[in-house]
């Protein structure tokens, strides 16, 4: 694997590490919540935020796999545009790794991402999802102990790589340059900023240029805007067509939505990514 072609993302930001190739991007490391979240709470037994039942993943991969929406979430179309398979959950990826099911991690990143988990350590811990300080802390990890695997974050031990997240740049803030190092920097780490929100808002907008005919209920629940009833708990009643909404749950876009943002952050102009998309971003030397 080329050290210098890895891809972090998180459910703020994305962050590429190092100069890459967008004809040959090997790895992507994923970190937030449920948008993100591939399969880590399935995994999970003492969290109670699930969405490890039909119908989700129903309308592309035709069964449940812990992704809060109907198909693909916007790390997966990534993936698809960089040429590399899904990355597993890291729960799942270290019980196999355990059991002696599989002899390493996969060489083409990792999700650590949990439904649930927010910008604060204590968000949700009575419901038992996993803090972005703990999914950087099973990161951190990793690298440590599987060096030959993560070539392409060797250079970040575990007190660089604290300081690469913080202070000089959180992967919570806005677009930003640092290098990790002392003296003449080698390395570099470039944040882009996606203006989700703002994508978003014009699918409400002009819904009909986007193909949605609902931008305001949830194509699976109950009740008031699907939202009073999760989708797949008893009770529950589902739209015919997943495509013409924004909404797949309560919470959560549809793979549809998902994949227009995804194109957005992939070769959007500036008012979608900044200070450039994640296309230009790859196929930078």
């Amino acid at each position: 694997m080329d050290p210098s072609r890895a891809t972090l993302i998180s459910n703020v930001e994305i962050l590429v590490v190092g100069p890459v190739s967008s004809a040959n991007v090997s790895a992507v490391f994923i970190f937030g919540d449920s948008i993100f979240d591939a399969g880590n709470n399935h995994f999970n037994r003492n969290c109670s935020v699930q969405a490890d039942f039909p119908p989700y993943g129903s309308s592309f991969f035709h069964r449940s796999t812990g992704r809060f929406t109907n198909g693909r979430t916007v790390a997966d179309f990534i993936s698809q545009f960089l040429g590399i398979e899904f990355q597993k959950p890291f729960l799942e990826a270290q019980l196999a790794v355990m059991n002696g099911s599989r002899k390493d991690y996969p060489s083409n990143g990792i999700n650590f991402a949990s439904a649930g988990s927010g910008v604060l350590q204590a968000t949700n811990q009575d419901w038992g999802v996993i803090s972005i300080q703990q999914q950087l802390r099973q990161f951190q990890a990793l690298v440590q102990e599987n060096q030959a695997m993560l070539a392409e974050v060797r250079e970040f031990d575990r007190p660089n790589l604290q300081a690469w997240c913080s202070p000089h740049c959180s992967i919570f803030t806005r677009p930003c340059w640092v290098c990790s190092g002392k003296g003449p920097p080698a390395r570099c780490t470039a944040g882009v900023f996606g203006a989700v929100y703002d994508i978003v808002q014009r699918f409400r907008a002009i819904p009909a240029q986007y193909r949605f005919s609902d931008v305001t209920n949830a194509c699976c629940g109950d009740g008031t805007h699907g939202g009073l009833l999760q989708c797949g708990r008893e009770g529950y009643k589902i739209c015919p067509n997943p495509n013409a909404f924004l909404f797949w749950d309560y919470f959560h876009p549809t793979e549809h939505a998902y994949k227009l943002i995804s194109r957005a952050l992939w070769g959007g102009k500036s008012s979608r990514i900044r200070p450039v998309n994640l296309k230009t971003l790859a196929s930078t030397p």
